[in-house]
């Protein structure tokens, strides 16, 4: 097996320690015979042309190497019982494919984990409008991508895209009147209307005469928007575990997070006195993050479940940069407020554009399945992309995986299937 192999392999061991470091000492990895298993990946479409020897050294080789570092690993009878196992051997069978050339999978990212300010500084230029709206464009890439971030949310949760300088697509991030394009927070409100005014005049001001836009989160309807409102400059349009809450005609599925946070915001416009105690609240859950895996130890799956929603415990605290502060938490509702009553389902049926939706299945954060529902409803055919293993960061944690989908879709190439992910064409 080759470097890029191996280093596929580490990375599903990455994306378990970078949420959890000390998870694969507390928990064994309980794997299956591998000629078992290699019939069973044998039955997918990707790999059924596949050796069973071949499979089954990949296995084997795999399994060596979590042991290797550091991971405890058994051998038991009968079926998967451990999600994470699974996962992880999905990893080897996708990363031998990547040896093969029949996945462009690739793990080697020069920049990957340096500090963003020193991203920025060495790859970047930061500019101004004649208005006076910051941004920071790209000074390498011949293609140029608009980077929608979630409201609020810093940006360093896009290191390693912004990072990367083995893709060649020119990156451009828009600073919204509502908060630092940095740091964060809700310092102010505006509504998604005037953010697209500004990443329109970005455009005009860069001489970007068309781009490719890529929203995350609630970047997600800007986007949209923006797509609506300058056809002509946009080329594609990326969604990333965006939320389409509120739009018409999709029946909605219980979403703590977002249920939460709608009641939350419900009570600081009824009484805005509220906002400096939940304020308060969220700095006391910043500090306090913590999972009682030993409560989970006899339950694998609900282990995986609370393991794959997890983001990286270095942007642990990111989803609530926009609600540490009285002032950012009131913004930030009504802001959320405003696209949630935003008529989404007009703006997406005026679409008229490639689009490619990309999720994970374990997302805590935003609800997939009614983003789907809704595309499926309003939008112009779309592509789905959904990654096995992955909660609501897919760009950071399952990186290889998110820039292989994303360089498939815009290269006019539809994004490949695999043993992590699985690829449905969302049409009416």
């Amino acid at each position: 097996m080759d470097a890029v192999f191996h280093e596929l392999v580490a990375g599903a061991l990455d994306e378990v320690r970078r949420r959890e470091p000390d998870y694969l000492a507390r928990f064994p990895l309980a794997f299956p015979s591998v000629s078992e298993q290699a019939e069973r990946y044998r039955q997918h479409p990707r790999f059924a042309r596949y050796p069973a020897a071949e499979i089954e050294e990949a296995l084997a080789t795999g399994i060596a190497h979590f042991a290797g570092q550091g991971a405890s690993v058994r051998e038991v009878g009968g079926g998967i019982a451990d999600p994470v196992a699974e996962l992880m051997l999905d990893s080897v069978v996708d990363a031998a494919a990547a040896e093969r050339r029949d996945l462009q999978l690739d793990p080697r990212m020069p920049q990957s984990g340096r500090p963003l300010a020193e991203i920025l500084a060495n790859g970047y230029d930061e500019r101004r409008t004649p208005a006076g709206t910051r941004y920071f464009i790209g000074r390498r890439g011949d293609r140029p991508l608009v980077l929608v971030n979630a409201c609020g949310i810093p940006l360093a949760v896009w290191s390693k895209f912004l990072g990367d300088r083995s893709h060649g697509f020119r990156i451009v991030v828009v600073e919204s009147r509502t908060a630092d394009v940095v740091d964060g927070g809700m310092r102010a409100y505006t509504d998604l209307t005037v953010d697209a005014d500004d990443i329109a005049a970005v455009l005009d001001h860069a001489s970007v005469d068309q781009a490719d836009i890529l929203g995350w989160c609630s970047g997600g309807k800007l986007a949209i928007e923006l797509a609506n409102r300058r056809p002509e400059r946009i080329r594609s349009l990326v969604l990333l575990s965006i939320t389409l809450r509120g739009i018409r005609g999709v029946e909605r599925q219980p979403n703590a997070f977002e249920d939460n946070m709608g009641q939350i915001f419900s009570a600081v416009s009824q009484r805005p006195t509220m906002a400096r105690i939940f304020a308060k609240s969220f700095q006391q859950q910043e500090k306090a993050q913590f999972v009682d895996w030993a409560s989970l130890a006899d339950d694998p799956a609900r282990r995986a479940a609370t393991l794959f929603g997890m983001p990286a415990k270095e942007h642990a605290s990111a989803l609530t940069a926009p609600m540490l502060q009285p002032e950012f938490l009131a913004n930030y509702g009504r802001r959320m407020t405003f696209d949630e009553a935003y008529p989404i389902d007009e703006v997406l049926s005026r679409l008229n554009l490639p689009v490619l939706a990309i999720s994970g299945d374990h997302d805590t954060v935003v609800d997939n399945a009614l983003t789907c529902k809704g595309l499926r409803r309003w939008g112009p055919p779309a592509v789905h992309a959904r990654v096995k293993g992955s909660g609501h960061y897919v760009h950071d944690l399952q990186y290889p995986y998110f820039r292989s989908i994303l360089t498939d879709f815009l290269a006019g190439r539809e994004p490949v299937g695999s043993a992590r992910v699985e690829v449905e064409r969302l049409e009416r």
